[in-house]
């Protein structure tokens, strides 16, 4: 059972005191394995907490740990565990590690999985995709940003929140401007 120092833990990163967070909850850390957090929501909501933590206090190898054993979970379980925000975070962090290469492999697998369905409408999905286009400008793959982008801008609109639809046109603006089109950059930025 959680104490009430995990519980607390758990309450800080909401309040936005990332350090108080990752004090609270690393007493805890030995709890985050894939059998606990598969098979206890709580145990696995603690650990995204301490995880997320982490990565604002820039302890981004640590997070990235803990968000692999999260990722397995929730893969076990996607009908009760938050795969998407899991998976984003781990692209985040590995492409804030310097680990491009595998930011892109995490999320163009994580998006394969999204084939066939209605995108759009998964909370999260257009965070995810964002954020492995952003890996790809990381890398220079300026055109693989853009044309993810733009699918997803297809997705939204015809059926996304309208949220979602101005973070995909956020993120099109940026990179559109990296690709050397500040009108069109302006223009989605207005849209957004």
């Amino acid at each position: 059972p959680w104490s009430r120092s995990g519980i607390v833990g758990a309450s800080a990163l909401g309040l936005g005191r990332a350090q108080e967070a990752v004090e609270l909850l690393d007493p805890f850390a030995a709890r985050f394995t894939r059998a606990r957090c598969t098979h206890d929501p709580l145990t696995f909501r603690a650990g995204l907490a301490y995880a997320t933590a982490l990565e604002r206090c820039t302890r981004i190898d640590d997070a990235t740990a803990v968000l692999e054993v999260l990722r397995d979970s929730a893969a076990s379980a996607p009908a009760r565990l938050p795969w998407v925000p899991v998976t984003t975070a781990l692209v985040r962090c590995y492409r804030d590690a310097g680990d491009v290469s595998r930011a892109i492999e995490v999320g163009e697998e994580a998006i394969a999985l999204f084939r066939g369905v209605l995108s759009a409408r998964v909370d999260g999905h257009a965070a995810l995709v964002a954020t492995v286009a952003g890996a790809y400008s990381e890398r220079g793959d300026l055109l693989r940003a853009q044309l993810l982008l733009d699918d997803l801008l297809d997705q939204v609109v015809d059926s996304g929140s309208p949220e979602d639809e101005a973070f995909a046109c956020w993120n099109a603006a940026i990179n559109a401007v990296e690709r050397g089109r500040p009108k069109v950059g302006l223009q989605l930025a207005e849209q957004a």
